[in-house]
């Protein structure tokens, strides 16, 4: 069974602000590793 999961245009607002933060102030690896571990956490939902 698989649940669609539906982002508030909040939260989606807060997840941009927060990847730009990461950008500034990770390497490209970090943040990279960071986004797939979040996209993994998201398909296990």
């Amino acid at each position: 069974m698989a649940i669609e999961l539906i982002w508030s245009k909040r939260a989606e607002k807060v997840f941009d602000e927060i990847i730009t933060y990461l950008e500034n102030n990770w390497s490209d690896r970090e943040v990279n590793n960071f986004f797939t571990e979040v996209q993994h956490f998201f398909k296990l939902l």
